[in-house]
């Protein structure tokens, strides 16, 4: 005859449960739980990452027009202060240390548009593609030839 899992009266007719044997059971169930947890965090890891990239480069946008708005700089000049705030904030992602040039972009562009690569020669990719299109005067491809009050727009594109 076996023995029943649960004895719910004693002798002395007083409500009682049998202790289980519950060795492991929270280290299985963390073993279990572990894989949801950590694909929880990374993902939040992830999108933090990504709201902190979106975040440089507009700010990174910002900061290449206010230096065109000034018509002080060339467009070359507008997109190497921009390579090397890029490189700065985001050193991973932009090739800090590497050997990088700016070219004429393999993309095509809109009419009435400006635009450079960043091109890391040490790996051999490109890191981002900066455009300048004066929307008030659209001859105009070059920031030092803008009227002061000509609007304009710069854009950064990452692959």
């Amino acid at each position: 005859m076996s023995k029943p899992i649960c004895n719910l009266y004693n002798k002395d007719k007083k409500f009682t449960r049998r202790k289980f044997h519950r060795r492991g059971v929270a280290a299985v169930e963390f073993a279990l739980c572990l894989p949801l947890l950590m694909l929880l965090l990374l993902g939040l890891w992830e999108v933090g990452r990504i709201a902190q990239v979106v975040n440089v480069l507009k700010n990174g946008a910002r900061e290449a027009a206010r230096d065109a708005s000034l018509g002080q700089d060339n467009f070359q000049t507008v997109a190497s202060n921009l390579a090397a705030y890029l490189q700065g904030a985001l050193p991973t992602a932009f090739g800090q240390g590497h050997s990088t040039t700016l070219q004429v972009p393999s993309i095509t562009l809109p009419a009435n548009t400006t635009g450079l690569t960043c091109w890391d020669n040490t790996t051999n990719q490109e890191l981002f593609t900066i455009t300048f299109t004066d929307i008030t005067n659209p001859s105009v491809a070059d920031p030092t030839a803008m009227q002061k009050l000509d609007h304009y727009k710069v854009g950064i594109q990452v692959p």
